[in-house]
């Protein structure tokens, strides 16, 4: 999961944020433009998950005058989506994607939300990397072990590869658990010797797993939507509707 643990820099100007007409934050950092603008009770953000704006709209939300957050997001930080996706749950807002919702807006934004939309031009995209399911793979090999054997077992430095990833699955358990949310969701897509994975699920699949959909394009996950998406070019050709 290399692109979801990389740490990113977001250059940010520091804007007041109050109530009144529409407040936008524009960041221009070399790699995008996010967009952040607050009008009426909607929160309406384009671009990364990073620190600087995630804290942006958690300050908006703390005005608690806004119950909607419409978000259309591919990249970011994984802290600070997984943030953000704790003050949605906590304020109970309204989750609508506008636009591509990818991987780290998916896991920990979408799945965060009281209520939950898919606009037209929408979609959510889950996404597994092989190189993260080994990583678990192996941390699940050496709890083994460690329990049939004792620490002496494992040399110093898988101990604290057990120690790290055991704490970083529970910290993921436990989030996903607060949300009611089926943590299989993270790996449902997964598919043996892809160097990355991934799925878009169908409502009713997402219902089952947790999370309820208010509203979807009508053939929303259907083989003639992902179709579509291939042709734009905006998911990877092996892209799985379920």
């Amino acid at each position: 999961m290399k692109s979801v643990l990389a740490w990113m820099c977001c250059i940010c100007p520091w804007l007041a944020l109050a109530a009144g007409p529409p407040e936008v934050v524009d960041w221009s950092p070399w790699h995008a433009r996010p967009v952040l603008v607050a009008q009426d009770n909607v929160i309406d953000f384009q671009g990364p998950i990073h620190a600087d704006s995630a804290r942006a709209i958690l300050a908006l939300l703390t005005q608690g005058r806004f119950d909607t957050l419409r978000i259309q997001s591919t990249d970011g930080d994984l802290f600070a989506a997984r943030s953000l996706g704790q003050a949605v749950f906590e304020h109970q807002i309204h989750v609508v994607v506008s636009g591509p919702c990818v991987e780290l807006c998916a896991n920990y934004v979408f799945t965060a939300g009281r209520q939950r939309s898919i606009e037209e031009r929408g979609f959510v995209l889950f996404r597994a990397h092989a190189d993260f399911q080994n990583c678990v793979a192996q941390i699940e090999r050496l709890s083994a072990l460690q329990r049939q054997a004792g620490d002496a077992a494992l040399s110093a430095d898988e101990q604290r590869m057990l120690t790290t990833g055991t704490r970083w699955l529970r910290l993921n358990t436990d989030y996903f658990s607060r949300m009611g949310v089926d943590a299989s969701l993270l790996s449902v897509g997964y598919q043996a010797g892809h160097p990355v994975s991934e799925w878009i699920l169908s409502p009713q699949h997402m219902a089952r797993l947790g999370m309820a959909v208010q509203q979807v394009p009508a053939d929303y996950a259907s083989p003639a939507f992902c179709a579509r998406l291939r042709l734009q070019s905006a998911v990877h050709p092996d892209v799985q509707c379920l």
